[in-house]
């Protein structure tokens, strides 16, 4: 499934990819260099983050860690 994440300073639009299952294991890619914004598990009724994101697509702009690089 792809969803709108977010515009670049120039307009241009930026993608979000969910990959996997609800059942299982489940990524989301930001069509952004393919940064890895979420890997999470089913526990329960909730699911379980994996990996530290960011909230929005300006955060990952300024980001200077490269979480997700």
């Amino acid at each position: 499934m792809t969803r709108p994440f977010g515009r670049l300073p120039d307009g241009k639009e930026v993608e979000l990819d969910t990959l996997g299952s609800a059942e299982g294991l489940q990524a989301e890619i930001l069509m952004l260099g393919c940064t890895l914004c979420s890997l999470s598990l089913p526990v329960g009724k909730r699911r379980l983050q994996l990996v530290l994101s960011l909230p929005d697509l300006p955060a990952y702009l300024k980001d200077t860690s490269y979480l997700g690089q």
